[in-house]
This record gives structure tokens, sequence and C-alpha cells, in this order.
């Protein structure tokens, strides 16, 4: 069950991080409204992952 979810995880983070670069080196407004979602998506696949593991 985890391993797909942190899969995903870890691209949505390479994909900040590069749209992070782009609005930074380009000022790149549109790439920099990008980021804010996938933050929280990620934030919220975080939480999700914190509560299945404390289960064990």
């Amino acid at each position: 069950m985890v391993l797909p979810e942190l899969d995903v995880m870890e691209e949505l983070i390479f994909k900040i991080i590069n749209l992070t670069e782009q609005a930074f080196k380009k000022r790149d407004v549109d790439a920099a409204y990008e980021i804010e979602p996938l933050e929280e998506v990620v934030d919220n696949m975080g939480a999700a992952l914190r509560k299945y593991f404390d289960k064990f």
C-alpha cells in the first residue's frame, strides 16, 4: 500500500522543486501559482501516511 503513495509523493516533490526553480529563474507567475496546490496534496498525503504508520 505505501510504496505507490511514496512514489507519487516523490514525483510531486520533484515537480514542486522544478516549478519553484522555473518560477524563480524565469519569473514565471503561472509556475508559481501551481506550487501551492501541489504542496497541499503532498501535505495531505504525508498526514495520511503518518496515520497509517501510527497504527503499528
